[in-house]
């Protein structure tokens, strides 16, 4: 039996829809436990209580025999990992120092440009006076502004002026209860929106795929894709192996890295969202290389082929929709559809 957390999330749901029997569901949020798709779903303490987290994951593993637990959002990857010793059965995610680093999207950015690896100019904003000097040295409107945390949009936003910036700042740290150093700025990048899946073994890679994100569900950026299209690119990969490998040098599991492109077509990294699933699994498990099937067996030292040439797809979603997937090629040459 697999352990997954995030039981019930949509992301979750999609990743494990057509092998769900090989799966355990877990989560800390008792509405989830209602919409997963699972058979058992069992209730467990908020990642951020460490010890009665950890405490309940290794009842779950010993009642069930779980050969395989797989943490599936940010912060229980950061707990895991730190905690990984505790485990009473196998995890497949990366180590604590890379997942820590990638946790912080400050850090983060300070440790791409130590490496020299390519990404967005970024400020962290302490007091006010930061904003006037992000606007002042990189001479652009608009400028990013986002969290050193958290995921999927979440307080993220393009700010047009430093008064617009300063404005959104205090209005987030009032209503959300946030310091301000919380809060990075960066160039805006105008280019295409990138998504890149890795899976790797003890620092060799096994598995690369990509997608451009190319229509949101509100603006880009500050809400989710709901337009994705797989594709290939030599350089991006090459690229992403390139920058990983002098990141860590055995990496293990899942890096998803996120990249931005300046209008010249030049690459830059965002960030690495490292040891969890993307949440648009469909659009990664489709074609000759299933990716979830690919992590298992990666997972449970079976071998598996890296080159494959998958068709090139459109995923399509929207809240209250069921996905739809559509290969490039059926897209294209679509004029009417009838209803079956």
């Amino acid at each position: 039996m697999i352990l997954i957390s995030a039981a019930g999330s949509g992301g979750t749901n999609r990743l494990v829809e057509n092998c769900k029997e090989k799966f355990l569901g877990v989560t800390a949020d008792k509405y989830k436990l209602f919409c997963s798709i699972l058979k058992i779903n069992i209730l467990t303490p908020h990642a951020n209580d460490e010890v009665n987290y950890i405490k309940k994951i290794n009842e779950i593993i010993t009642t069930y025999k779980v050969t395989l637990f797989i943490p599936n959002s940010d912060l229980e990857v950061h707990v895991v990992s730190k905690n990984i010793n505790k485990i009473k059965t196998k995890t497949f995610i990366p180590n604590f120092d890379l997942v820590d680093l990638t946790f912080d999207k400050w850090s983060f950015h300070q440790k791409l440009k130590e490496l020299n690896i390519a990404s967005a100019h970024t400020f962290n904003i302490k007091d006010n006076t930061d904003i006037t000097t992000a606007f002042e040295e990189l001479k652009q409107a608009p400028l990013w502004c986002r969290t050193r945390s958290g995921s999927g949009s979440k307080h993220t936003s393009k700010v047009m002026s430093v008064s617009d910036a300063t404005s959104y700042i205090e209005h987030c740290c009032a209503v959300y209860n946030l310091p301000k150093s919380e809060f990075l700025i960066s160039e805006y990048l105008a280019g295409e929106d990138i998504a890149v899946m890795t899976i790797w073994k003890n620092g060799e890679i096994k598995m690369c795929k990509m997608a451009k994100r190319v229509r949101y569900s509100g603006e880009a950026g500050e809400s989710a894709p709901n337009v994705i299209e797989s594709f290939y690119d030599k350089n991006v990969e090459e690229f992403v192996i390139d920058s990983i490998s002098k990141l860590n040098l055995k990496p293990n599991g899942i890096l998803n890295v996120d990249i931005k492109c300046y209008k010249d077509a030049t690459l830059a990294i965002t960030e690495i969202n490292a040891g969890r699933f993307y949440y648009n699994m469909q659009l990664f498990n489709y074609g000759k290389v299933n990716a979830l099937e690919c992590f298992l067996n990666v997972a449970n030292n079976k071998d598996n082929e890296f080159l494959f040439d998958d068709p090139e797809i459109i995923f399509i979603r929207e809240q209250d929709n069921q996905p739809s997937i559509i290969t490039k090629k059926e897209f294209n040459n679509i004029d009417t559809i009838k209803a079956s």
